[in-house]
């Protein structure tokens, strides 16, 4: 069954909101969603918890997905691009000597859309 662009994006938008849920649940401040950092791509959310920036890829999967799950996703060049991103934020908001946090969000849902659960991982920490 394919799913139309339209229903992926809903389902991507979806995810980060929850995760963004998630993320204050634990205490993290969310600063901004969807950062477009040209020409790489976009920063799905920054967010900071006890003086630590905190940049983090959301990846949303069907369950059963034959592509692997979320986090498959997310290999070297998507990192060289993520850190790429990151540089125009940190550039742009003249941020220096911060610690930073690169996390990802994997979002498991259903066919018909609806997200099952997530696990948010640590990738690297700046």
């Amino acid at each position: 069954m394919s799913v139309s662009d339209q229903e992926r994006k809903r389902r991507g938008r979806a995810a980060e909101e929850y995760v963004c849920q998630q993320l204050a649940r634990r205490g993290y401040k969310i600063i901004a969603r969807n950062f477009a950092a040209l020409p790489y791509g976009e920063i799905d959310i920054i967010a900071s918890k006890d003086g630590v920036l905190t940049m983090i890829e959301v990846k949303a999967r069907k369950i059963t997905s034959n592509f692997g799950g979320p986090l498959a996703a997310i290999n070297t060049r998507k990192m060289n691009k993520m850190q790429n991103c990151l540089n125009i934020y940190l550039k742009q908001n003249q941020i220096m000597n911060s610690e930073i946090a690169i996390l990802a969000a994997a979002v498991y849902h259903n066919n018909y859309g609806e997200i099952i659960k997530s696990e948010i991982i640590p990738i690297e920490i700046l």
